[in-house]
C-alpha cells in the first residue's frame, strides 16, 4: 500500500505489486484548497509619532508597575527624564520633567486639557485606570499643536466600552470603593462605559467629630461609542467629580483656624469625529468643553473663589 499526502489535497492511496524488478507509476493529487471567510482588520487610528522620547504605555504596564495605586501619573514617573516627586511627600503623584514644574506640563484626555488633573493637592491622579486604553507621554521635541507646553505632554485616551457583551466590577479598597460597567447599546454598532469612585471616610466622620480635616471626593468617567460606519467613529466622553475637606473645632483653640471647608469641582467633555478616508489619511474632529471651579474657607478671614 502506497499513500501520498500534500497539504491542500486529497490522499492518494495504491496498492503495488512488488514481484516486478521495475515499477512506474505516476501519481496525480487532486486539488483540495479551501477559502476562508474575508478577516478585516482596521485601527480607529493611525499610530502617530511626533517626537523621539514619544512613550506610551498600556493599562496592564500601569497596573505591573504600581500596584494597588494603579496612578498613570505614578506609573510614569520611572520613565527617563521624569522625576518622580520634588520634595513633597504629599504630592507623590506629580511629575517633575527635565527640571520644569508640574504646572507646565500639558494634559489631555481624549485632546481635552486637563488644567489640575489631581486630587487632593496631588496625592493621586484623577485619571481612572479602568477606563484607559492608552497613556502616551511626550517629554520633549513635541510639535507645535500643543500650545505653549513648555516640559512635556501627557494623552490620555479612554477606551470604548464592549460593543458584543455586558462586563461589570466592583472593587473596595483602603481609600476608596469603584465601580466599572459597560455593554452594547446596539450590538457592534453602539457601546457605552461608565466607571464611578467615591471615598467614605466621610460617611463614617462628621466634620465636628474628626481631630483633623476629613477629605470626601467622587468621579465618574464616561464614554459613549458610535460606529457610523467602516471609516466613520463618533464619541462622547467625559469626566465630572468632586472633592472637598472639611473641618469644624469643637473646641476652638487660639492660633488653630476653627473651621476648613474646600471645595472643588471639574467638568469636562469632548465629542470626536474619528474619520480613516484612507492608508496615509485620516482626520480627528472635536468639540470640547472643560470647566473647573475651587474654593477655600478658613477660619473667618479667608475665603477665596
Amino acid at each position: 500500500m502506497l499513500q501520498a499526502s500534500m497539504i491542500g489535497h486529497n490522499d492518494y492511496f495504491t496498492t503495488l505489486d512488488l514481484n516486478t524488478h521495475t515499477i512506474t507509476h505516476n501519481i496525480f493529487l487532486n486539488d483540495n484548497s479551501r477559502t476562508l471567510d474575508e478577516i478585516i482588520i482596521q485601527s480607529d487610528r493611525i499610530t502617530e509619532r511626533n517626537s523621539m522620547s514619544d512613550v506610551s504605555l498600556a493599562p496592564r504596564k500601569i497596573a505591573a508597575k504600581q500596584g494597588l495605586w494603579e496612578d498613570p501619573l505614578r506609573a510614569v514617573s520611572i520613565l527617563p527624564g521624569v522625576h518622580k516627586q520634588g520634595g513633597d511627600l504629599f504630592s507623590p503623584s506629580q511629575i517633575f520633567v527635565r527640571g520644569g514644574a508640574p504646572d507646565e506640563n500639558l494634559f489631555l484626555m481624549d485632546n481635552t486639557q486637563i488644567y489640575w488633573p489631581w486630587y487632593q493637592g496631588g496625592i493621586r491622579s484623577i485619571f481612572n485606570i479602568e477606563t484607559i486604553r492608552e497613556v502616551e507621554l511626550l517629554t520633549g521635541g513635541f510639535s507645535a499643536k500643543y500650545g505653549n507646553a513648555l516640559s512635556s505632554v501627557m494623552n490620555v485616551s479612554t477606551r470604548d466600552g464592549n460593543y458584543e457583551n455586558w462586563h461589570g466590577n466592583f472593587s473596595f479598597g483602603f481609600a476608596n470603593a469603584q465601580s466599572t460597567i459597560e455593554g452594547p447599546l446596539k450590538k457592534e454598532k453602539i457601546s457605552f462605559l461608565l466607571s464611578a469612585r467615591k471615598t467614605y471616610l466621610d460617611l463614617f466622620l462628621k466634620p465636628d467629630e474628626a481631630s483633623f480635616p476629613v477629605s470626601n471626593l467622587i468621579d465618574g468617567t464616561y464614554k459613549l461609542a458610535w460606529k457610523l460606519n467602516e471609516k466613520h467613529k463618533l464619541t462622547f466622553s467625559g469626566l465630572s467629580s468632586s472633592e472637598g475637606t472639611a473641618y469644624s473645632a469643637s473646641k476652638p483653640q487660639v492660633g488653630i483656624p476653627n473651621e476648613i471647608d474646600t471645595k472643588g469641582y471639574k467638568h469636562t467633555q469632548s465629542v470626536q469625529l474619528h474619520s480613516n478616508w484612507s492608508d496615509k489619511l485620516y482626520g480627528k474632529t472635536s468639540m470640547v468643553h472643560s470647566n473647573t471651579s475651587s474654593g477655600v474657607l478658613v477660619g473667618r478671614n479667608i475665603d477665596f473663589n
